[in-house]
């Protein structure tokens, strides 16, 4: 929501860096989901239709999560992935940036594990990503120091 895509990747990151934690602390695992921040005209639409708008002077943040097509106990996390930026880039005329958060496997021999992926993407055509590498011991997590990532646009492309 504002004229600085540097920092509106930096609110979506952090808010989705913050909540994969906590998905990861609490359940065990992550399903994919995003972050986006809305435009100032998807905020004012949302508050005058009474939806659940923010509070005034809050980020206009809001989760984007999509249902597996099927039910089962296995789910494809690369199909969720790609069904969320298909949800994403229906609603990229809403949207100032976007994160999508993942839970990847580290295949480097140097860094082998896990990690949260976070992908993000501004309307300006600035991406960003990075990798939290994370190991897991007895139902405790520690976290490893933050890597940067390649990223591609892939939301705000037309």
């Amino acid at each position: 929501m504002s004229n600085n895509p540097s920092n509106d990747l930096d609110l979506v990151i952090g808010t989705a860096l913050s909540m994969g934690q906590d998905q990861l602390n609490q359940q065990g695992a992550v399903m994919p989901f995003a972050v986006v921040l809305e435009n100032r005209t998807a905020t004012a639409r949302r508050a005058a239709e009474g939806d659940d708008a923010p509070e005034e002077g809050q980020p206009p943040l809001r989760l984007v999560f999509v249902a597996p097509e099927e039910e089962s106990e296995e789910v494809d996390g690369a199909d969720t992935i790609e069904d969320l930026y298909l949800a994403l880039e229906e609603q990229a005329g809403d949207l100032d940036a976007a994160a999508v958060v993942s839970d990847v496997t580290l295949l480097d021999a140097e860094e082998a594990g896990d990690a949260l992926h976070v992908a993000a993407e501004h309307r300006s055509g600035d991406v960003a990503a990075l990798l939290q590498p994370y190991s897991a011991a007895n139902g405790e997590y520690a976290w490893g120091e933050l890597e940067a990532d390649e990223a591609e646009p892939r939301i705000f492309t037309a």
